[in-house]
């Protein structure tokens, strides 16, 4: 017997669902030549502001500096080959980076799709779920793969949901945020800890300073897991344990066996100890955290009155389950410490209550974006997140 479509088992380990859980495919019609239109321009704009940063900008400096009579020594700047070829260099760096961010939100939807249901990530290829026809390499592209089809199956021309590629282009943006404010800036976000003396992809990506590298990467993945359980609470569903005490367990073994990772002392504000970071410092602040995150987010979770299903009864691996909102707290509180959690506490409340002074979006609504406002905020605050904790810090001259 056939299942609906937004149920059918699709398998594989990358590509798309055509249709999200509680959406009608016919939400999500092909690319109008509007839309085309505007997507080419946009396209277009990106190249063209591509070659104004490579070539216009180092082109008009140099020449500014030769109508000035020459600036500084010219033995101690770059030529216009040199910036040029640094230039080009930045923004394939840039790319490089945000196309890794697309191909993981690419994984990231079908660990959404996949991971309340019990399906494994791992068995077989996508496929259409209407056809069933198997989804190319070329189609699987991020982003381009969907633009390129119109939206629609290759095969059976059934709608893609159009989430997909926005998903992608959103965690790929955050991954080129996190690159720009924290990679590359020498860990100029990052409280109690000195900005790096040189920065640039030349100093850290090529001369690897790997410690911003692991600083990245941590951050990076924590946000994704938390995107990815905000779409789970999105879709009305809720967290698998496995995937929870995972995701926790190798924070909290991160934090112990690079204890750094956590600069923020587990005493501040109330008190600076005289060494930190210690061995036991970053296990100190993660199980504090966790502790508060837990906690905050149950408290959280009651006044959104999230409304989540516990999956499908017919799914293997169903068993215990966690609101995904309550996780995501968690998850947080064990990363970054309980203080930053509660600053993302309180700032999701207030989202949820300029939301709800709207009255433009309904409380069911509401409570299904709270979990994807959350990782947004600490988002936001992990870009800001020196300048949130300045005043506690600025006198230590970092």
């Amino acid at each position: 017997m056939t299942q609906p479509v937004s149920e059918q088992h699709e398998p594989g380990s990358t590509g798309h669902e055509h249709t999200v859980p509680g959406e009608s495919a016919s939400r999500h019609p092909a690319l109008t030549p509007s839309l085309k239109f505007w997507m080419k321009l946009a396209g277009w704009l990106a190249v063209l502001g591509g070659l104004i940063y490579v070539v216009l900008i180092p082109v008009v400096a140099e020449f500014v500096l030769s109508l000035q009579g020459g600036g500084a020594d010219p033995s101690e700047r770059l030529s216009v080959s040199s910036a040029i070829l640094l230039r080009l260099m930045e923004l394939i760096m840039s790319s490089w980076f945000f196309v890794l961010g697309a191909a993981i939100g690419s994984f990231l939807n079908v660990v959404v799709y996949r991971t309340p249901r019990g399906i494994s990530l791992t068995h077989e290829r996508s496929r259409c779920p209407d056809c069933l026809t198997p989804i190319r390499s070329s189609d699987n592209i991020p982003v381009v793969g969907w633009l390129r089809l119109g939206g629609l199956c290759r095969s059976c021309h059934a709608p893609v949901s159009a989430r997909y590629p926005l998903v992608e282009m959103l965690v790929g943006l955050i991954f080129l945020l996190l690159y720009f404010s924290e990679l590359i800036s020498g860990g100029a976000n990052l409280p109690f800890r000195p900005v790096n003396a040189y920065r640039g992809i030349v100093w850290v990506i090529f001369y690897t300073k790997w410690d911003l590298v692991m600083f990245y990467a941590f951050h990076c993945c924590t946000i994704s897991c938390l995107l990815t359980w905000g779409l789970i609470a999105f879709d009305k569903q809720t967290l698998p344990w496995r995937a929870f005490l995972i995701c926790v367990a190798i924070a909290m073994i991160a934090s112990f066996d690079q204890f750094w990772l956590l600069p923020v002392p587990v005493s501040v504000p109330f008190a600076m100890p005289a060494e930190f970071p210690t061995q036991y410092s970053g296990i100190t602040s993660s199980l504090v955290g966790l502790i508060v995150g837990g906690c905050t987010g149950i408290l959280v979770n009651r006044v959104v009155q999230v409304q989540q299903t516990s999956g499908h009864e017919s799914d293997e691996g169903a068993g215990l389950r966690i609101p995904s909102l309550v996780g995501s707290f968690i998850l947080c509180g064990t990363v970054f410490g309980w203080q930053f959690v509660l600053v993302c506490a309180l700032l999701t409340i207030a989202v949820y209550w300029c939301m709800d002074l709207s009255g433009r979006i309904e409380r069911t609504l509401r409570s299904r974006l709270t979990s994807l406002t959350f990782a947004c905020v600490v988002t936001i605050h992990l870009v800001c997140w020196r300048l949130i904790l300045w005043p506690l810090h600025s006198g230590q001259g970092f």
